[in-house]
């Protein structure tokens, strides 16, 4: 059994429901008090607004129930109507400041906007009966009653409310301050949006209007919209139609009890009285307005802004006149309701006492005296009646071809006779109801929409109470013209005699219900929207929309199509999809969706084999289709082409000279070296689709990208981080991703070895000068200090190579040195065999390898006392300090391999200005009796030196010196220094100079070296 609700969340769920089970459903997110949205078993919509609200959501939680206007005390204190439709409060009165006893209403929107009315008297006790507030003699001085009572009465649809001040006898009359009312009644308003930004109230001839300045959408008219507003004041005696008797209106708690029953509003008018609008069990009541045209007293209009005195003129006027029924009665009524209702009188062409009439009012001439209904005329009249149907901003958005159908419907309560008389609708403009309609000012009546020919009398044969209307033209201009409400005019086809005369019911029945009020359906059917966000895939390879050289080009005759498809309505909607070829504006393809999917879904479709072809540029575009057939519009062209053969293998150029370059790295030689630059031309080797390359170095991972040139080529870097054979690979792609051919592209690489920038051998073994042995232009020889002298090294102690020398440093004085030979701004390696002697000072660093700055050296290597790394005992160490200042901090690489005194240990310090890192390689020996595995250990700083600083001072050899002062003498041997500036070593080659290799070693590449077992000793 399906599942058949009558309502569903949303609008798309509405369709879905609608569809599925073949009646209309309605969407619950689009319900207001006023109006409805449906979804249509036909997959259109229809909205329903009402001339008054029919339900309540006043605590904006989005759960609406039956109105209910009866008054309670709220939490704050306040007086409020239980469910109304418009969130209201009235004063309780007293003089608790919490409840704002002084605003006498406050009403807020749905969308938060707040309208404050105040009283220009004190507010007395309230008495509360059900609709009604009654605030007892609120013009009492002295102590003296003063026969006037305040009336609060809740509109039957809980969308406003009449304030009406009941006048007791003519005494009450002429108080002074019923006698100076304005036509305001002097009450102050203020109004707030949300955000607590004023909103503008204007007011003209008693009646005001709040507007939001702030809207984003504006009224049908292109100005601000209202939000609340009030009628013009309204003035009337207690008579009554022959044969009714007035309500006991003895005390004002009666009449509050009495207001049980639901009251017409105050603003019901001098010629709409009628048998159907009264009813207190049987018994007129004159506080709900007007019974009688004899009853209404006019209220004077001026031009401008005059109304000083206007109603209590009236009043005054009334008052002395002998045939006045008491008590009399002023209104003004506030509404923030959508939606708005009039009635207009020849008779009264000034007259706008009928805006917003409670009951029913008449259409056609009314004829007095009239034997059957001139009881209903007071004076021989025509009478027209207007309703304002606002809150269609949404159909204002609309199309015209948008709409399909719109039905004005009202229901009847009297027709004159059994006769079927014409009744015509007209368009009478969009926002045209309010308190200044009259019969002077109706709006525009020259768009005639339909007509029926009906009778409302009970005892005739085809008798209707509700008549619908075609109102489709007019529902039409409210979507052309952007307007945001539609004005409906209702007249008799016959204004001469009495037999067009009949009545029909406004915003309700005059007894409180609403199921009698006129409504306007609108049915729509939005065009699906424009597809957006076209999409042409290759596999999982998706391209934007494109067009020209940008388009994308397909290595397949396959591709697949998508567009993202929103139905306005929420309907389900397939698309429809062409391909044309560009060259000759011939369509080769085009197919709808096979089946229908949700609104607000990416529609995919795959173009079938045998329609493409390789090299070829094609364009194509989509539309949308919904569920009741409706098509849209097309989305853009799209283009993209088809290549499906790749290029030819690339070429590889070695560029041996221009900006940056500092090595030529040719095919198959050992060239170039660790951090010298080479650059490669890469070529489309007579292809002329090249799109980019991928390429990489030392293996075939093809991880690196470089963009081709208009001429097919693209330049890229190499600078090497380590020596030996680093291949690189190269492979050529086209722009639809095509690879070039098998195999890739190989250039061999064989990058040179690091050679020395400093080399001191030390087996001079006399004199007084260290020889650089480096080949550099200007060598940089090592000047002996006093406290130096010449020593065996270890390569002969080892008995590896005879004549081995090595400088030997007392510890106090004895040094060497040399110009600047590092440039600590960018990478460089230092290196040594050292040996402290037996003897040396444990508890004193001892410096084999520095280089001056003008205060702190730029690094030192060697011995320290305390180290972290083990532990605060001492270590190995390569230390650079952060500035050439007082200030002493740095960054250092400590070894855990723990110092030996009298055993040999080549020493390898290094800093990175890629990583920023300082490292230390210790590399033991030990000595000939009891040799070690001279394998090279590595500590990195755990530090990063950022701002390197150049050192120009002397490198140094045995000692440092900080702020000009020499310390840290060594007390041992050095042998062996090498420098590598701007360079890094490989591990293998730190581990060939600890094991003893020369710097002729490494002339043109060396043969790998292996570990030695514990036994052995160095060698060559």
């Amino acid at each position: 059994m399906l599942d058949c609700p009558v309502e569903e969340p949303t609008l798309a769920d509405a369709l879905a429901t609608a569809a599925r089970c073949g009646h209309e459903v309605e969407a619950l997110d689009e319900k207001t008090p006023w109006q409805s949205l449906f979804g249509q078993p036909s997959g259109q919509v229809r909205l329903e607004v009402g001339s008054s609200a029919d339900a309540s959501d006043a605590d904006g939680d989005g759960d609406f129930e039956p109105i209910e206007t009866a008054v309670a005390e709220d939490e704050t204190g306040r007086l409020s109507p239980a469910a109304p439709a418009v969130a209201m409060s009235f004063s309780s009165g007293g003089d608790d400041a919490a409840s704002e006893p002084d605003v006498l209403a406050r009403m807020t929107s749905a969308d938060g906007q707040v309208v404050d009315v105040e009283a220009p008297f004190e507010l007395t006790d309230p008495v509360v009966g059900v609709d009604r507030i009654v605030y007892p003699d609120v013009l009492s001085t002295g102590g003296k009653p003063s026969g006037v009572d305040l009336v609060v009465a809740v509109n039957a649809d809980g969308s406003g409310f009449s304030q009406v001040l009941r006048i007791a006898d003519e005494k009450a009359a002429r108080n002074p301050h019923v006698a100076g009312l304005d036509a305001d009644f002097g009450l102050g308003v203020s109004a707030q949006d949300a955000a607590g930004a004023g909103l503008d109230v204007a007011r003209e001839h008693g009646a005001f209007t709040v507007t939001d300045p702030h809207a984003t959408e504006p009224d049908a008219d292109g100005g601000d919209p209202e939000v609340f507003r009030s009628s013009r004041p309204l003035v009337w005696t207690s008579e009554v139609p022959p044969g009714e008797a007035p309500a006991d209106e003895a005390s004002s708690d009666q009449a509050a009890g009495a207001a049980a029953a639901p009251a017409r509003a105050a603003s019901f008018s001098e010629a709409e009285a009628s048998p159907s609008a009264s009813a207190l069990s049987g018994t007129a009541d004159p506080l709900a307005g007007p019974l009688t045209p004899d009853a209404v007293v006019e209220v004077p209009v001026y031009d401008g802004d005059g109304t000083e005195g206007a109603v209590g003129a009236a009043i005054e006027r009334a008052a002395a006149e002998e045939s006045t029924a008491f008590p009399m009665f002023a209104a003004l009524a506030v509404s923030g309701t959508l939606s708005e209702v009039t009635a207009i009188r020849s008779a009264w062409p000034d007259s706008s006492s009928s805006y917003q009439f409670d009951g029913d009012a008449g259409v056609g001439r009314c004829s007095a005296p009239d034997p059957y209904a001139g009881y209903q005329c007071g004076l021989t009249s025509t009478h027209r009646t207007l309703y304002e149907f606002g809150g269609l901003s949404g159909v204002g958005g609309l199309s015209s071809s948008d709409v399909t159908k719109a039905v004005f419907n009202i229901n009847a309560t009297f027709s004159y006779n059994c006769d079927k008389t014409g009744v015509w609708v007209y368009q009478a403009g969009g926002n045209v109801v309010s308190s200044s309609t009259t019969w002077h000012n109706p709006g525009s009546w020259s768009t005639r929409l339909d007509t029926a020919l009906v009778t409302h009398r009970s005892d005739c044969d085809g008798m209707v109470r509700s008549v619908g209307f075609d109102v489709t033209a007019g529902a039409k201009k409210v979507a052309s013209s952007n307007w945001s409400s539609l004005t409906l005019g209702v007249r008799s086809a016959n204004e001469t005699t009495m037999t067009g005369w009949k009545r029909y019911i406004g915003r309700n029945d005059g007894n409180g219900g609403t199921s009698g009020r006129a409504t306007l359906s609108i049915t729509y059917n939005r065009a699906p929207g424009v597809p957006t966000s076209p999409t042409t895939w290759y596999g999982k390879t998706d391209f934007s929309c494109r067009t020209g050289s940008d388009r994308p080009m397909l290595r397949t005759t396959t591709p697949k199509l998508s567009v993202y498809i929103r139905d306005p309505d929420g309907n389900a909607t397939k698309a429809r999809f062409q391909i044309w070829r560009i060259n000759s504006s011939t369509q080769v393809w085009g197919a709808y969706m096979s089946s229908y999917q949700p609104s607000r879904k990416t529609h995919h479709i795959q173009v079938p084999t045998g329609r493409l072809a390789h090299n070829t540029v094609y364009r194509w575009r989509a539309l949308a289709k919904d569920s009741t057939g409706r098509e849209g519009s097309w989305s853009q062209w799209c283009e993209f082409g088809v290549d499906t053969v790749g290029p030819n293998t690339p070429s590889v150029t070695v560029l041996t000279s221009g900006e940056g370059i500092e090595a030529a790295y040719q095919h198959g030689q050992e060239t170039g070296g660790v951090g010298l630059t080479g650059k490669f031309r890469l070529g489309p080797n007579g292809s002329t689709d090249v799109a980019r390359y991928a390429y990489s170095f030392g293996s075939q991972n093809l991880d690196k990208t470089a963009k081709a040139q208009s001429s097919g080529t693209a330049t890229i870097s190499f600078t090497p981080k380590t020596s030996g054979p680093q291949p690189l690979w190269v492979r050529a792609y086209d722009r639809a991703g095509n690879p070039s051919e098998l195999p890739d592209r190989e250039h061999r690489i064989d990058v040179g070895y690091p050679e020395t920038t400093g080399l001191w051998r030390l087996d001079e073994g006399t004199g007084t000068t260290a020889y650089d042995a480096s080949g550099s232009k200007t060598p940089r020889n090592l000047t002996l200090g006093s406290g130096t002298t010449w020593g065996n090294g270890p390569h002969s102690l080892f008995g590896s190579r005879t004549g081995d020398r090595a400088l030997s440093l007392n510890g106090v004085n004895g040094q060497a040195s040399s110009p600047a030979v590092v440039a600590p701004t960018k990478s460089f390696v230092v290196t040594a065999h050292v040996r402290l002697d037996p003897g040396a000072a444990q508890d004193q660093q001892h410096v084999a390898l520095s280089q001056n700055g003008t205060t702190n050296p730029a690094f030192t290597l060697g011995y320290r006392t305390s180290c972290a790394a083990t532990g605060s005992q001492p270590c190995w160490s390569m230390m650079m300090y952060r500035s050439d200042s007082s200030d002493l901090t740095n960054v250092a690489a400590q070894s855990r391999i723990s110092p030996v005194r009298g055993q040999w240990v080549h020493l390898t310090g290094a800093y990175d200005a890629d990583t920023d890192k300082v490292s230390l390689w210790v590399c033991e020996i030990g000595t000939p009796d009891i040799p070690s595995p001279a394998e090279p250990v590595r500590a990195d700083s755990t530090s990063t030196l950022t701002a390197p600083w150049a050192a120009t001072g002397s490198f140094n050899v045995g000692r440092r010196t900080l702020a000009g002062v020499s310390d840290s003498f060594w007390h041992g041997q050095v042998d062996n220094i090498r420098v590598f500036d701007g360079q890094v070593l490989a591990e293998n080659k730190i581990r060939r100079l600890c094991q003893g290799a020369d710097d002729v070693d490494f002339k043109g590449g060396a043969p790998r070296w292996t570990r030695p077992s514990r036994t052995s000793r160095p060698r060559r």
